[in-house]
């Protein structure tokens, strides 16, 4: 879905700075904790400004596979660049 469908809301603009600053290194669980649910992360994942990747250091217990992080994608950084929506 492109970005004209949905509306960066301010919540959304900061939770995709958050993410930015991070570069990769943001867990998922940590968005969770802090926002309450998925809802906000998978709003930006609709809207491809974010995207979901490995973790580079963290592991998940259960499985020792990389824990799951989330990075910006280039339209999150163009987004970010271009002021409020």
């Amino acid at each position: 879905m492109h970005m004209s469908a949905h509306k960066l809301t301010r919540r959304l603009r900061d939770l995709l700075g958050e993410i930015a600053t991070e570069a990769g290194r943001m867990l998922v669980s940590q968005i969770t904790l802090k926002y309450g649910d998925e809802a906000d992360l998978n709003a930006l994942r609709r809207m491809g400004l974010v995207e979901i990747v490995d973790h580079p250091i963290v592991e998940n217990r259960f499985t020792n596979l990389p824990a799951a992080a989330v990075a910006i994608t280039e339209a999150g950084r163009s987004t970010l660049g271009a002021g409020p929506s």
